[in-house]
Parts: C-alpha cells; structure tokens; sequence
C-alpha cells in the first residue's frame, strides 16, 4: 500500500467538500497535548504522557485513513513520474 505525501496531505485540507470537523481534529489533538488538563496529569512519569501519546497516534491514524480515501483511485495507483525541462 502507497504511502501518503504531503501533497495529498495539502490537497485534503484544502478541499471545500472535506468536513471542517475532519480538518479541526488535528488542531483539537495539538491543543489536548499542550493544555495543562489531561485525562491523566502529565507530572506522573510515563502514564502521563501516555494519553497525548495516545491522543496524536488516533489523529494520525485518523488522518492516513482520511486521506488515503480522499485520494482519487488514479492518483493512488499512478506511477510517479518524472518532470523534464523541455527546449
């Protein structure tokens, strides 16, 4: 299974017919890890870390799926191919 690249990434995001609530999700995740509450206070070793840890691999996950599908099937499947400067 291909990767994803940053370009999908950008494409997703900026594509109007991409729910806004799927786009905040990132942001609500970097906010979950730098706000001083958490489901577990970050000042008990591991365990506190654990839930941010936790927080940003579902986003991610949630994000490689998302964009893996916003992909269309011929840009998912397509060779890369090279650029050549003509003349």
């Amino acid at each position: 299974m291909a990767g994803i690249g940053i370009g999908d990434a950008i494409a997703y995001f900026r594509d109007r017919s991409v729910s806004p609530w799927s786009k905040l999700a990132g942001l609500l995740a970097v906010l979950y890890v730098l706000s001083p509450i958490d489901l577990i206070p970050d000042f008990i070793p591991i365990l506190g870390w654990l839930d941010d840890v936790g927080v940003v691999a579902l986003v991610a996950g949630f994000y490689v799926r998302q964009i893996r599908q916003h992909r269309s099937p011929a840009q998912h499947s397509a060779p890369a191919v090279a650029l050549t400067r003509a003349g």
